[in-house]
């Protein structure tokens, strides 16, 4: 079972970062201790600020909603 304080305290690295045309970006990054969490981060074009995602398992959750990723996480996967 994992806790939130855990999660908060959870290693994340990038994983891949897309580069595209006029500015456009992505950037994917997988959370090392608990794998089905993903964060991505895209924009646009140079004048987006871009937009954050969290998923759990595909579900998408508020940035920064530790209770309902925890949530999740302690459920069996998603399939």
């Amino acid at each position: 079972m994992v806790t939130v304080d855990e999660l908060k305290h959870a290693r994340i690295r990038s994983q891949a970062f897309f580069d595209g045309a006029n500015g456009a970006a992505t950037q994917h990054r997988i959370c090392v201790d608990y794998p089905r969490l993903r964060i991505v981060w895209s924009r646009k074009d140079r004048n987006d600020d871009g937009k954050t995602v969290w998923l759990v398992d595909g579900v998408e959750i508020d940035q920064y909603d530790f209770e309902r990723a925890v949530e999740l996480l302690n459920k069996p996967e998603a399939t």
